[in-house]
């Protein structure tokens, strides 16, 4: 029970991580643009991401423990544990250098880095196909809808006054963010939750209900918002593009559509970072492609790419000690 307890404890942490990327990158734009002073957006991004997480259903989330072959037991937990310990660490690297990376591309490197480490095994086809393609794809969906929704808006607003037009999507992007962190909190609560009731799954425990376990998970992703996220804030808010109502707006709107309409589907993951990100960067080009900053851009790419090896070689190393194959 003691290894359990250390389980719950770093998944915790790992929620906590989650917020300090994820759930202050839905408010960004909305700060940056002034339709949200930083103390309502922060406290409004954690209220919704708490709100979000006790609404999902750790059912539905998409986890790759049926690709995956934990082991059951004591050594089951201890290469969860491992996997956890990696995505943590490469969440905290990223949050300080205020590189807006995923935390569930993070957890699957760091599964998979722990399990081959272990001497367990990997089925990689249904894993890349499940997982890892729909989470690509569907971020670059998010930046092709919000280039064509900026277009749209472009057109429709191109004979109102710009101060109007402004005004009024000021108060949008107040609701629009808000929706971002409660779309995140559907998705990432969800999957932290999944992570501890597969935590009791391995240890044999009973469950008595999902409640407590969505209550658990809920907390530490709220609280990880309201501890200290400005480092991934500023990233989003002024290294990526210039941000204006519109662009905001759009990439906000993009990006809360996406996330609640796949959580009551088919437990499809999606990444708020990557997703907002890319929905900012679509927006923004079609804007003036001058406002991309391309080389910050190309920064936040290569920590992407990086986030799954770097993951998995975080976590091999306490598998390796903890689970001798």
């Amino acid at each position: 029970m003691i290894l359990f307890g250390v389980v719950v404890g770093v998944a915790v942490m790992f929620a906590v991580t989650n917020g300090l990327h994820d759930a202050c990158a839905a408010v960004a734009g909305a700060v940056r643009t002034r339709a949200l002073t930083p103390l309502v957006a922060v406290v409004s991004a954690a209220s919704f991401t708490f709100l979000g997480a006790l609404l999902g259903n750790p059912a539905t989330a998409s986890f790759p423990d049926e690709f995956i072959d934990t082991a059951a037991g004591r050594d089951g937990l201890a290469l969860l544990l491992a996997a956890l310990l990696g995505a943590t660490a490469w969440n905290l690297i990223t949050w300080r250098l205020g590189l807006p990376t995923s935390s569930t591309h993070a957890l699957l490197g760091g599964l998979t880095g722990a399990v081959l480490a272990g001497g367990r095994s990997v089925d990689w086809a249904p894993l890349l196909t499940s997982l890892v393609l729909p989470l690509v794809g569907l971020t670059v969906v998010a930046g092709g809808v919000a280039a064509l929704a900026m277009g749209a808006l472009i057109w429709a607003a191109h004979r109102q006054p710009p101060a109007t037009t402004n005004r009024r999507l000021r108060i949008a992007q107040s609701v629009t963010a808000s929706a971002v962190a409660l779309g995140h909190g559907m998705h990432d609560g969800q999957r932290v939750a999944a992570v501890l009731l597969l935590a009791l799954a391995l240890a044999d425990a009973p469950v008595a209900g999902q409640t407590w376990v969505l209550i658990w998970a809920a907390v530490a992703i709220g609280a990880g918002t309201l501890v200290g996220g400005w480092r991934i804030t500023r990233t989003v808010a002024r290294r990526i593009v210039r941000i204006e109502p519109a662009t905001g707006f759009v990439a906000e709107s993009t990006t809360a559509g996406l996330l609640v309409l796949t959580s009551f589907g088919p437990g499809l993951p999606v990444s708020t970072s990557y997703t907002i990100v890319v929905a900012l960067t679509g927006a923004g080009a079609v804007q003036n492609r001058r406002n991309v900053k391309w080389f910050t851009l190309r920064r936040i790419v290569l920590a992407w790419l990086a986030t799954w090896p770097a993951s998995a070689a975080l976590a091999a190393v306490p598998a390796f000690v903890l689970v001798r194959p």
